[in-house]
């Protein structure tokens, strides 16, 4: 996220409303923007189908699920491979290498493919849905991983405007398509006719913000060469660490959802899609809370903190004395801890708040205070696993690959491990296993990001030179590139 780092700076040195209006706006788009788009548009739904009752539940129920799986998978899939791509973007640039860049996009995105379309088409074989509504899933599944990979690359454009109007644009589309099946109530009739003109609302939303980005891409991208597309493998084999963070940390997020798809509350649509719509309601609302975390991470962060980051780094490279490294790390490690100290704060602040709202509105239905205690418990773990993604972050920033991979392994096995054991407990252990688990992660990787930060000219001067030994995934890259 360095790149749009320069651009807030400069947006924070104007000392107008709008100028910082813009920096926060850019912000929680660049970071969040397709999340938003996704929970703004399932919501509009929910909301505009409640009133006029065009829409049956059933097929509400189909529509929302399907999009959740498509949204769900699709992450874990990015998870995988993000952090060895950015890596590997940062080393070409920091290289000067850009010609390099745009190459290992494509090849990225045919290998997401390639992995989503194993998994559509398992689905598709034991799904007993049309062909006709399952391909239009692949379209949508298509076009989330597509984007999720967009959005790795474009953190070094400067158009962030063109950004933020194409996450606008695409729901934009999506909303205005389904109010007009909502409100007119097209006569179509074939077998889940209302729940598939939703979905190809939605999917034609993500495939305009997809094309949309991709203008932006090739804009910054001018002129480019498409040998070397696999070349990016070689990151897996140098960083083996980064996938296996992502991979946890993304696998993290819903295991929890997994094994309580299975547990007192479920529910099966159309023979195909498992769901507890108890609890994954209750934390699709949660993760709305911690929205704001996105833009405190990339404010404080990025603006702050990255100054005395670069000031200390740069006296390491470039022969600064003893004192003066010293002086920098200590004013460097007192920025992080003030930042950190305002984002905890911050966004705690702002938990409680709709916690606290939540427990007036919801307390005067009796029937909603199971659905209440689980989205409180939710919301509390929503607060942790984002605070424990900015450490990670952070470890990474300093490369602690291995604290990184320590503190996304924490997460998914204390996710695990708590869910399985409470699992009994039905409705009334739901939410605890999320709330403790991330919370455990998150004073982990608290901890380990100060204790390792506060040696950190030590972990400069002292690397650890061990190199993986292993070449699979390079030998591989090197294979594929011959065929393209």
């Amino acid at each position: 996220m360095a790149g749009i780092g320069f651009r807030l700076q400069k947006l924070f040195e104007q000392d107008y409303f709008s100028a910082r209006s813009r920096a926060y706006g850019y912000s929680l788009f660049v970071t969040a923007g397709p999340w938003l788009v996704v929970i703004a548009v399932i919501t509009a739904v929910h909301y505009l189908t409640g009133f006029f009752y065009s829409i049956s539940f059933n097929e509400q129920q189909l529509f929302t699920v399907s999009v959740s799986y498509c949204f769900i998978f699709s992450q874990i899939i990015y998870g995988m491979i993000q952090l060895p791509v950015t890596r590997y973007i940062a080393d070409r640039l920091y290289e000067k290498q850009i010609d390099r860049v745009f190459p290992s996009l494509l090849g990225v995105i045919k290998i997401v493919l390639v992995l989503a379309s194993v998994l559509w088409a398992l689905f598709a074989f034991l799904t007993p849905l049309p062909f006709y509504y399952d391909l239009l899933l692949l379209v949508l599944f298509f076009s989330l991983c597509v984007i999720w990979i967009q959005t790795v690359y474009l953190t070094s454009a400067k158009d962030y405007q063109s950004i933020t109007l194409a996450f606008l644009a695409g729901g934009g589309v999506s909303a205005a398509g389904i109010i007009a099946v909502v409100f007119f109530h097209p006569a179509v009739y074939f077998q889940h006719a209302q729940a598939f003109l939703l979905l190809a609302c939605f999917t034609l939303g993500m495939t305009v913000t997809l094309f949309f980005l991709s203008t932006v891409l090739v804009r910054m991208f001018p002129s480019y060469k498409e040998t070397g597309q696999f070349t990016f493998l070689s990151s897996f084999d140098r960083y083996p660490e980064l996938f296996w963070s992502g991979l946890f940390y993304n696998a993290g997020i819903w295991v929890c959802n997994f094994i309580i798809w299975f547990g007192e509350g479920h529910r099966v649509v159309e023979n195909s899609f498992l769901y507890n719509p108890i609890y994954d309601s209750a934390v699709f609302w949660a993760y709305l809370t911690i929205t704001p975390i996105y833009v405190f991470f990339t404010v404080s962060i990025e603006t702050r903190f990255y100054e005395r980051y670069k000031k200390f780094l740069g006296a390491v490279n470039h022969g600064g004395t003893l004192n003066q490294i010293d002086e920098l790390k200590t004013a460097m490690n007192v920025t992080l801890r003030q930042e950190i100290s305002r984002m905890i704060r911050s966004q705690g602040i702002f938990s409680l708040i709709v916690i606290f709202t939540a427990w007036i509105v919801m307390s005067q239905y009796s029937q909603q205070t199971v659905q209440l205690s689980i989205f409180q418990l939710a919301a509390i773990g929503a607060f942790s696993n984002g605070m424990v993604l900015v450490c990670m972050l952070l470890l990474l920033y300093f490369e602690d690959r291995s604290g990184a991979l320590r503190t996304a392994f924490l997460l998914f096995a204390a996710h695990t491990l708590l869910t399985l054991s409470l699992f009994p407990l039905g409705l009334n252990g739901y939410g605890i296993s999320f709330a403790v688990g991330s919370g455990i992660a998150f004073l982990y990787s608290l901890y380990r990001l100060f204790d390792y930060t506060g040696d950190i000219d030590f972990y400069l001067f002292c690397p650890d030179s061990r190199k993986s030994g292993r070449h699979f995934f390079t030998m591989l890259g090197e294979r594929l590139n011959r065929f393209v």
